[in-house]
C-alpha cells in the first residue's frame, strides 16, 4: 500500500508513545499504521504489518471474536473501538 499521508489522521504523540499496541487500518482490514509497541512486544515492523490483513496476525483462537468485534468498524462509518482485547501473533510464530 502506499503510505499516502492523507489517508493517516494526525494521531499525535500519544500514538507512538503507548506501550499498547495501536493500529489503524482501512476498510479492508489492511493495516495502514501501527505504534512502535508492535515492534517492541512482538518483533513486527512498521513495514512487514503496513498493507496486510489486521487478521493475519490475530491468534487463532481469537479470530472469530475478533472478527465480530471489528466487522462493523470496517464495514461502518469511522469509528474507533476501545477496550477490545485479543491475542497477537508473535513474529516467528508459526501455526
Amino acid at each position: 500500500m502506499k503510505d499516502d499521508q492523507t489517508t493517516i489522521p494526525n494521531i499525535g504523540d500519544f500514538f507512538y508513545s503507548s506501550p499498547d499496541l495501536l493500529s489503524i487500518f482501512g476498510k479492508d482490514g489492511e493495516l495502514i499504521q501501527v505504534n512502535p509497541a508492535w515492534h517492541d512486544n512482538l518483533g513486527w515492523t512498521s513495514d512487514e504489518l503496513r498493507g496486510v490483513p489486521f487478521a493475519d496476525f490475530v491468534h487463532p483462537d481469537d479470530v472469530k471474536a475478533t472478527g465480530k468485534s471489528f466487522e462493523p468498524l470496517i464495514r461502518g462509518p469511522d469509528e474507533t473501538r476501545r477496550g477490545f482485547i485479543n491475542r497477537q501473533r508473535c513474529r516467528g510464530w508459526q501455526l
